[in-house]
């Protein structure tokens, strides 16, 4: 007999503004278009050792969505987010206590951070601090946002970019 699939699943769904929400939603597709506001692809997002599934907008970017959180490999996850994992057959299905405490002890955290503040743990350690880029355009803006539009390059000690914060005091 075949498996079928779970009717209802717990995910975390996680707004651009706003703290992340634990919802059990219908597992079907247009659920999560509803979510995240319409055709929908996911990524991998890996928390504490799991693979998870992040649902976003597929044409996010392209609709110039606003920055949400940092995903796999830096890539910013833009416009609203739903976050499941999937099954050995790629089912979306629902995510246990330990799951949801891992996610959101994990994006939490970058959601409060978003604004530079030089004595936040964060912000001490995150070298973007350092980047001419953020220091002239987002100096307590909205660190997501500074990153999101960085070339990318900015984060090496050979781009022209960078310098420490001493040197860009007072510029």
């Amino acid at each position: 007999m075949a498996e079928i699939k779970e009717p209802k699943i717990t995910v975390i769904f996680v707004p651009v503004e706003g703290r992340p929400e634990v919802k059990k939603i219908q597992n079907h597709f247009k659920a999560f278009q509803e979510l995240v506001g319409g055709y929908f692809e996911t990524t991998r997002l890996f928390v504490g050792g799991e693979i998870f599934v992040a649902v976003v907008d597929d044409e996010g970017k392209l609709k110039n969505l606003e920055p949400n959180f940092l995903g796999h490999g830096g890539d910013v996850l833009v416009g609203p987010v739903v976050i499941t994992k999937s099954d050995s057959k790629g089912e979306f299905v629902s995510l246990d206590e330990k799951d949801i405490a891992q996610i959101l002890a994990r994006i939490e955290p970058e959601k409060d951070a978003r604004r530079y503040n030089p004595d936040h743990p964060h912000c001490r350690e995150c070298i973007c601090a350092g980047c001419i880029y953020f220091h002239h355009n987002h100096a307590g803006g909205d660190c997501l946002e500074a990153c999101f539009e960085c070339d990318g390059e900015s984060h090496s000690d050979w781009c022209g970019m960078f310098e420490p914060l001493e040197g860009a005091e007072g510029e």
